[in-house]
């Protein structure tokens, strides 16, 4: 059967955004450095987002300058008039051009809005059609398409009527837990475009939230752990394209609030509040690293048929066929069983099941697994039938048009640590492989078991590298489990592992389906144990060392004498001259004002002899009640190309921008 691909391998990832709190600077959203860091570990440059009542642009314009673009979200209820609203909106559109989409009032049937001296789904009608209209009419926004508002609850759209004429896309929540997690996402998927569709007829469909959060033990039973969390967020990413959703905003970037694993509300985040990566977090971005195209943006992709059938597919099982620029095909296996138990807050054990791909000539090409990394897992060349195990997650089955593709691989296969593996199997239809990692890092090649456990046989495999001494966690992740039923089970055993010399008898795993088996082992050291670490230092006294933008080869040189009130974070600046923003982020002061410190920092750019107006934002406070838990920043005056302005100076205790109108010579 000949297949089109549905899209391009970029448009997919196109498709993909993320909610944020970006002016909530009391937890993981106070960095605003981490939150870019975090976007671009993901490959995510789209946010989802809203104003608060003060209209503060600051932190968008920080992100807006690293290339990150909006939805932004407006309100009846935050203090702010609509049309002082759109003006902020407008100022990032003009600026950054950076402004995807307008969107209406969040969960109007959750959360009312008074609008005109109206209330309920009044109000919300009211307010909606004067969005659209406000948007259109402005000269910045004019393009910008308008998306309509949401509900929580599907039995409120027959009460909002039809809308159509207030907005340019629906709008979807898609939160699929219900049902005690017995129901695909794909089944659901369909179901809430078409209740959209109640109050926004002839409308393409945007998600602007979708997640699940990793409070396992919410009192709801809505809780999973993170590979759940990571493999419910691929399949609703999948799923949602395949079904036409032009974007999904995933809720959300970081946990919100103080983690608890019984509140559902602190644990939707893809990183801890500390900024450190789930397992969605790495997930999405081996996903991003295996489908990434930038040729795309310049070459263009041709889409063009591939011939293909799938044998043996799970009765829940999906596939979808993308394009790269290159020609090659990334074709996307997915299976969506039931895999949390609302009852024990546990994932169940999920056997895969084998797929034949059978294709109408010979390919070459590679098999990825996001949730094991980003390098290949296996390859095949010059054949018309692949195998590959699907369990309960995407797999990504890369297919080349012209050379055999090659397996990427990260191995250690020298070093003065050794890692010895003794390992039996079950085969059947083929061999048990598997990956080692240390430390979560692969480091081997895809190795394969070949002595039978039913005879009492062992095989030793060895890994080398040089790792340090200590303890290191030690990872066996099994790769192609197999089970035909009657007809035999291909497993994996794992029954001990030697690390330099000592014998760890525990090191044991019965490996009866595709998972990894964690085991914390003492390393000697190594001849290059020092590999990996590093340093920092720091020098007391009273002015800290000199920071400088990239650009140091312009003309003009502004520094900032500045110190801080660190409390749970240091302060965080941007700083501008005549409104535009200089460098790309945001500026993080560590010279303590208590201890009389303080700190220069140096912008470079060219500016036109005369007057110009430098402004510095403070956009990260953070107060809790005392003088010892609030986070302020001091500037200290301001020098401008060697005359120093002892007059630029400012206590900025609340998130606010102080400018002074200083010479150029």
């Amino acid at each position: 059967m000949s297949t089109r691909p549905i899209g391009s391998t970029e448009s997919f990832l196109d498709s993909i955004g993320v909610n944020t709190h970006i002016n909530d600077t009391s937890g993981g959203y106070g960095n605003i450095s981490k939150v870019i860091s975090n976007l671009d570990y993901i490959g995510v440059t789209h946010v989802r987002d809203g104003l608060t009542g003060s209209l503060s642009t600051e932190l968008f314009e920080v992100l807006a300058n690293n290339d990150i673009t909006f939805s932004l979200l407006t309100s009846g209820n935050n203090g702010a008039s609509l049309s002082s609203q759109i003006s902020a909106i407008a100022k990032l559109e003009s600026l950054y051009n950076a402004i995807d989409y307008v969107e209406g009032p969040n969960e109007t049937d959750y959360f009312p809005i008074s609008y005109n001296g109206l209330t309920g789904f009044a109000a919300t009608r009211a307010f909606q059609s004067a969005l659209y209209s406000a948007v259109h009419g402005n000269s910045a926004l004019s393009g910008t398409p308008v998306i309509q508002t949401s509900l929580g609850d599907g039995n409120s759209y027959s009460q909002l009527g039809n809308l159509s004429s207030s907005a340019d896309y629906s709008n979807i929540h898609s939160y699929y837990f219900g049902w005690g997690f017995t129901r695909s996402v794909a089944d659901q998927v369909p179901e809430r475009i078409a209740e959209a569709q109640t109050i926004s007829p002839g409308k393409d469909t945007v998600a602007t939230e979708g997640g699940w959060s990793t409070a396992t033990y919410s009192s709801d039973g809505y809780g999973v752990n993170e590979r759940t969390q990571a493999v419910l967020t691929l399949n609703m990413l999948l799923d949602q394209y395949k079904d036409g959703v032009d974007r999904t905003y995933i809720y959300e970037l970081v946990n919100s609030g103080t983690y608890s694993s019984t509140n559902l509300q602190t644990g939707f985040g893809l990183f801890n509040a500390d900024g450190t990566p789930k397992q969605a977090a790495t997930a999405l971005h081996n996903l991003n690293s295996i489908l990434s195209d930038p040729a795309a943006g310049t070459k263009g992709v041709s889409l063009t048929n591939l011939g293909y059938t799938l044998q043996g597919m799970p009765t829940e099982g999906q596939d979808m066929l993308l394009q790269k620029s290159s020609g090659n095909y990334d074709l996307v296996l997915w299976n969506e069983p039931t895999i949390w138990n609302t009852t024990t807050h546990s994932a169940y054990s999920i056997a895969s099941q084998t797929v034949t791909i059978n294709f109408d000539n010979a390919q070459s090409g590679t098999i990825y697994d996001p949730l094991l990394g980003s390098t290949a897992i296996a390859s095949f060349s010059n054949t018309k039938s692949v195998q590959v195990a699907l369990s309960d997650h995407p797999l990504v089955v890369e297919v080349g048009t012209a050379a055999t593709a090659t397996v990427a691989t990260d191995t250690a296969t020298t070093g003065t640590n050794k890692i010895v593996l003794h390992v039996s199997e079950d085969t059947y239809q083929g061999d048990a492989q598997f990956v080692v990692r240390v430390d979560d890092k692969v480091v081997s090649d895809v190795l394969t078991a070949t002595a039978s456990h039913a005879a009492g046989k062992t095989q030793d495999i060895t890994v080398s590298g040089d790792f340090g001494s200590g303890t290191h966690k030690v990872s066996v992740t099994y790769l192609n489990d197999l089970n035909g039923g009657s007809a035999g089970d291909r497993n994996l055993y794992v029954e001990g592992i030697t690390v330099d010399g000592t014998l760890y008898s525990s090191a044991k795993a019965n490996m009866t389906y595709n998972y990894t088996a964690d085991f914390n082992l003492n390393f000697k050291a190594s001849s290059s144990a020092s590999s990996g670490s590093s340093t920092s230092s720091s020098t007391a006294g009273t002015t800290t060392s000199n920071v400088s933008t990239p650009n140091a080869s312009s003309t003009d040189s502004i520094t900032l004498r500045v110190s801080e009130d660190a409390y749970k974070g240091d302060a965080q600046m941007v700083v501008k001259v005549d409104g535009k923003q200089l460098g790309d982020s945001a500026y993080t002061v560590t010279a303590s004002h208590a201890d009389g410190k303080t700190q220069d920092i140096t912008l470079h750019g060219d500016f036109t002899t005369g007057t110009h107006k430098v402004e510095v934002a403070f956009i990260n406070d953070f107060y809790e009640g005392s003088a010892s838990a609030d986070r302020n920043l001091y500037l200290q005056g301001i020098d401008v190309n060697g005359t120093f302005h002892a007059e630029a100076a400012a206590s900025l205790t609340w998130n606010h921008s102080v400018s002074y109108d200083l010479a150029f010579a």
